[in-house]
């Protein structure tokens, strides 16, 4: 029983100690972005993952980056950090207009999968949100 407990406790602990981590990480990278980048940012990495995960076709991930990026566009771009989700999620949408192209052409021979998923990582990466 006292190991029950024990174990229970460090547990609780180890989960306390990672929510205070990513709280700090998260309060880091928004010391050098603006909320609206920040969030839109998160959203962009959302409508892959659903996109990955075969939630959603390749022509509503593009309506959806293509609302993101439009909302960005009206923006400022401050800092570096900015600029990243800016640049991602632009090379984001245009991969998936060339998927959704060639989806009904067959025009365009480039790996679709590999620059999403990279785009994507990128673009988690400087989010502090983990890569696939």
């Amino acid at each position: 029983m006292k190991k029950l407990i024990s174990g229970l406790i460090v547990l609780f602990f180890c989960v306390s100690l990672i929510g205070c981590m990513n709280e700090e990480e998260k309060n880091k990278i928004l010391e050098n972005m603006s909320a609206e980048y920040y969030e839109n940012g998160k959203l962009a990495v959302s409508v892959v993952d659903k996109y990955i995960d075969l939630e959603i076709d390749a022509s509503e991930a593009e309506t959806k980056l293509k609302t993101i990026h439009e909302r960005l566009e009206k923006e400022n771009i401050t800092t570096n950090e900015e600029h990243l989700v800016y640049s991602c999620i632009l090379s984001l949408y245009f991969s998936f207009s060339m998927t959704s192209l060639n989806d009904k052409n067959g025009l365009f021979d480039f790996n679709e999968e590999s620059d999403i998923k990279d785009s994507r990582n990128k673009l988690a990466s400087g989010l502090g949100i983990p890569e696939r």
